[in-house]
Formats: C-alpha cells, sequence, structure tokens
C-alpha cells in the first residue's frame, strides 16, 4: 500500500488497528502503573501535535518536514502497539523521503487523519475496557 493509497474505512476495526501483544506487555511492565495509560496520555497530546505537524508540511508541500514528523510519528505509534498507523507511516516517510516521487499531499493527510482517529479511538476502548 503506497502512502496515498486509501485506507478502507470498513477494514479499520481493533484488530487489524492495534498489536494487542505489545499493549499487554506495556499493561503488564510494571504493577503498580499502567505503563499502557501512561504512555497513551502521553500519545493524546505529543502523537496530536505531530500530526497537526504532518499536516502543515502536506499543506506547505515541504516531503522533508513530512518525513521528520511521520518519523516521529511512527515511533510513538510503534512504542504503543498502533500497528496498522506504524505501517502507514513507513510507508509515508518514506514516500515523503524518496524525491523522484510526487505526492499526493492531501490524500496522504486525509487518510492518516483518519486512521489515526480510529486508532486513537480503538486504544481508548481498550482502555476503558481493561481498567
Amino acid at each position: 500500500m503506497t502512502a496515498h493509497e486509501s485506507t478502507p474505512d470498513d477494514t479499520l476495526n481493533s484488530i487489524s488497528l492495534l498489536d494487542m501483544k505489545r499493549i499487554r506487555e506495556l499493561r503488564d511492565s510494571d504493577p503498580s502503573e499502567r505503563f499502557d495509560i501512561v504512555l497513551f496520555d502521553i500519545f493524546r497530546t505529543d502523537g496530536t501535535e505531530t500530526l497537526g505537524n504532518i499536516a502543515a508540511a502536506c499543506e506547505r508541500r515541504e516531503p522533508q518536514r513530512l518525513a521528520t514528523h511521520a518519523h516521529k510519528l511512527k515511533g510513538m505509534a510503534g512504542n504503543l502497539g498502533m500497528h496498522a498507523l506504524r505501517e502507514q507511516l513507513v510507508v509515508v516517510e518514506a514516500e515523503a523521503r524518496n524525491t523522484r516521487l510526487t505526492l499526493d499531499y492531501d490524500t496522504i493527510i486525509a487518510d492518516l487523519s483518519l486512521l489515526f482517529n480510529r486508532t486513537f479511538e480503538a486504544y481508548e476502548a481498550y482502555i476503558v475496557e481493561s481498567s
């Protein structure tokens, strides 16, 4: 899948969005504190800000900034077990770094925003259910 291919809305479910093994590892890493919740709270702020930076880079047609912010969000998503979002960001970062490609910035940010929001909702639902 390239960064500018749309992710079908009906295939976005928590099973495909989240790596539950990774999430359980985070949850179980410190019995006194739910590390998954701590990281998700950080992601709530930092991830949203980074997605905003990605949108700004797309609006300005700045592939290097896009690649930098995609890399940052990719790391956050990977740490939290947000598998599908991380994989999409791998593609976005690679395509943004490839100066020979013409990027469809509008589709990139639309697809990432949808995937980000669905992943965010799935993770939030997991936290509520596991509390």
